[in-house]
């Protein structure tokens, strides 16, 4: 919440593309989105959905975003219960490998991660700006952290 009342008190929100591997969840938002806009805060937006997994999204970013990239990413990544992942810590991975990629500089990515996983050993683009520790009714308690982007290295 605090973050959607930032963006509605700056007005700052000036593209808003959405990604999900599930078509059903895609339908979801844009129905957010069109409730959003009916509320004045998202009228002068560009708004885009796309159906595919987020690792084949960086391909198309840099032409969506004109090669600026993204000054904001909020996700909610599969917690490894109601979905399924083979390999939850390789999804993590390549999370902070395509946030880091995506991001310009000084742009932040805010996410749910069940394992405090960090990025990869090679990534030293994204430190964790904040982490507050939730309880989703798991296992384990989650973080919601926040990383931001210090520069392209």
């Amino acid at each position: 919440p605090r973050l959607i009342e930032c963006g509605i008190a700056n007005a700052a929100i000036e593209q808003l593309i959405g990604v999900d591997v599930n078509p059903a969840a895609i339908e979801i938002a844009k129905a957010n989105v069109a409730a959003a806009k009916r509320q004045m805060w998202l009228q002068k937006s560009r708004v885009s959905f796309h159906v595919c997994d987020f690792r084949m999204s960086a391909s198309f970013l840099d032409e969506i975003t004109a090669g600026r990239g993204l000054s904001l990413i909020i996700s909610n990544p599969p917690l490894g219960r109601r979905v399924k992942v083979k390999n939850l810590h390789a999804l993590y991975h390549d999370f902070f490998r395509v946030s880091s990629r995506a991001l310009r500089p000084n742009g932040r990515v805010v996410f749910i991660n069940p394992l405090r996983l960090k990025p990869p050993p090679d990534d030293l683009t994204l430190r964790l700006e904040t982490r507050t520790t939730v309880a989703l009714g798991l296992r384990r308690d989650c973080s919601v952290e926040v990383w931001r982007k210090y520069s392209d290295i």
